[in-house]
């Protein structure tokens, strides 16, 4: 199953520092070389993070349930797991900019797009999205309809045969 890695290039960092900003709770799922570091940043900024490490599918399903945003601002993807299960989960999405993001969803559409460090978008986009109840409805039934349409295991199976019969 999909597990979030902790590593630079995910940039938590920036996320922990909007979370501040915000005061936010941050739930944060995975393992990795950054987990230390980002402890100490939550420590330092005096934030509520709960690092919950590598978990089961099912945990990571009823963790994205519950939350009220997603949000992935990678300098890198390639076709996102977490981010398919935030969309599958109807977890309004705030994201990188990166080709990788770009793939899976739509900026305004099915999530929000932001350019790599820039915070003060970042911080914007994750306000709007948990102030605008609209907003965030419209992300997560655009995003539902893609993951349906797209994303299925159906339709993906069906892609894998039809390239092997290629």
């Amino acid at each position: 199953f999909p597990v979030t890695i902790l590593v630079k290039w995910k940039n938590v960092n920036q996320v922990l520092e909007v979370a501040k900003d915000l005061n936010l709770k941050i739930l944060i799922i995975g393992d990795g070389p950054e987990m230390q570091s980002l402890q100490k940043i939550s420590e330092s900024l005096s934030i509520r993070v709960d690092f919950l490490g590598e978990i089961s599918q099912t945990e990571v399903r009823k963790w994205m349930q519950k939350s009220r945003i997603f949000v992935q601002i990678s300098s890198y993807e390639g076709l996102s797991f977490s981010l398919l299960q935030a969309m599958e989960a109807g977890v309004p999405c705030v994201i990188s900019d990166i080709p990788g993001n770009a793939q899976v969803a739509q900026n305004g559409k099915e999530a929000i797009f932001v350019e790599l460090n820039n915070k003060s978008k970042l911080r914007d986009s994750i306000h709007e999205v948990l102030v605008n109840s609209e907003l965030a409805a419209s992300l997560t039934n655009n995003a539902r309809a893609r993951i349906s349409q797209t994303f299925n295991e159906e339709i993906q199976f069906r892609r894998i045969v039809q390239e092997l019969l290629e």
